[in-house]
């Protein structure tokens, strides 16, 4: 399967794949249509201009090197790699107002994982 979620001017915005899959690409495809289609639509937009400025919708998460896609109750983690690369980590429901630590700590292991994988291809 394509590990290439979106491609535009700026770079790509590519899903982290583990020894199981895609953790990220899974989740959004267990979303309904028009959320999924949001969430799609903002990665179009990061792969072709490097940014998305509306915080509403995609912020740094204080305190970590984790960028957060926000669409309506839908989460996705990443990071940001040289050469015009966004690393889509996990996905997840959220049903608070913060990021649980617990989600956090998955788009470490997701992203540890992912950097080990890669070396050794």
């Amino acid at each position: 399967m394509d590990d290439v979620a979106a491609r535009g001017a700026w770079g790509e915005v590519i899903w982290a794949m583990t020894a199981s899959g895609a953790p990220a690409r899974e989740c959004l495809e267990s979303l309904d249509p028009a959320e999924r289609a949001r969430i799609l639509r903002l990665y179009q937009k990061l792969a072709d201009s490097g940014r998305i400025h509306n915080v509403e919708h995609f912020k740094k998460l204080e305190g970590t090197e984790f960028w957060q896609f926000k669409g309506h109750q839908a989460r996705f983690l990443g990071v940001f790699e040289p050469g015009g690369r966004f690393v889509v980590l996990t996905g997840f429901v959220k049903k608070s107002r913060r990021t649980p630590r617990s989600e956090i700590d998955r788009a470490r292991h997701v992203l540890n994982e992912y950097r080990i994988l890669r070396r050794e291809r």
